[in-house]
């Protein structure tokens, strides 16, 4: 005779991925891209990158800065950009996904540093 033992522990779903972290951006992205359909990927990072291409025209430190000045890098090459720099900083993984984004453009579309001199600063 067989006998069948069957646990009543209930059984426990993982849980949800956190949707505002770099580590559920990256993921979304590489699913997306894999699926030759990036939606929420592509409007979220192109969203961050035009704000920071505007900002760049303030001098904000929020910017990016492309050649020739006032262009934008296409959604794919910023994509390109943020996957690029999660996988090499997974210690960033449970950032918010907007600093990896702004981290990641910043590193591709760096703004020239502006020094001020003594001269310049004094009356």
């Amino acid at each position: 005779m067989t006998v069948a033992i069957m646990s009543v522990a209930p059984l426990q779903a993982a849980p949800a991925p956190d949707p505002t972290t770099v580590r559920f951006l990256y993921q979304t992205c590489k699913d997306e891209t894999a699926a030759n359909g990036q939606r929420f990927c592509l409007g979220y990072i192109l969203g961050v990158g035009q704000l920071m291409a505007v900002n760049a025209d303030y001098g904000d430190n929020f910017a990016l800065c492309s050649k020739p000045k006032g262009t934008v890098p296409t959604g794919r090459e910023m994509i390109q950009a943020f996957v690029s720099w999660a996988e090499k900083h997974p210690e960033s993984w449970s950032q918010r996904n907007v600093y990896g984004v702004a981290l990641a453009l910043r590193e591709n579309w760096p703004c020239p540093t502006t020094t001020t001199t003594v001269s310049e600063a004094s009356p």
